[in-house]
């Protein structure tokens, strides 16, 4: 027997803030949407899924794109899996460039990590990219940018 997962549609109540029909219209493909899914009683997890597909008026296909962290919501779901939803199953939309934002900071993040666990107790020896590795992360992704231009 194979587990399924399941997508739960948000419920209409104060503390959920939907998108609207407005919203949801101006979604095209390649642009992320929230889910919320769920495997058994396992806990219930928002996931943002890459749309591929939303033409038609009651099911839209995506791409999951992310790695749950419930114990049985990660033996069934894989970041890449397709995924097909209706439109008010969406959550949230994702503003447009915010995941490259988040794949550069992400990426500077983990050089901070490599550069400070080559060497953890001189990392001011390190080469002048991993201090600045080390500067965006303190100061923060813009900041870096900032002494760079």
């Amino acid at each position: 027997m194979s587990i399924k997962y399941k997508i739960l549609r948000p419920p209409l109540a104060p503390r959920f803030h939907l998108p609207s029909k407005e919203e949801l219209f101006r979604v095209s493909s390649n642009d992320h949407v929230k889910l919320m899914f769920q495997v058994d009683d396992d806990i219930v997890e928002k996931m943002w899924v890459l749309l591929k597909q939303c033409g038609d008026d009651s099911e839209w296909t995506g791409e999951l794109d992310n790695e749950p962290i419930g114990e049985k919501n990660s033996k069934v779901l894989k970041a890449g899996k397709e995924i097909k939803f209706h439109p008010y199953d969406i959550v949230d939309i994702a503003p447009q460039g915010s995941f490259e934002q988040d794949a550069l900071r992400d990426e500077i993040y983990a050089g901070v990590k490599a550069a400070l666990s080559e060497n953890k107790t001189r990392w001011w020896e390190n080469t002048p990219v991993q201090i600045l590795m080390v500067v965006s992360a303190i100061f923060g992704i813009y900041g870096a940018m900032l002494l760079i231009f």
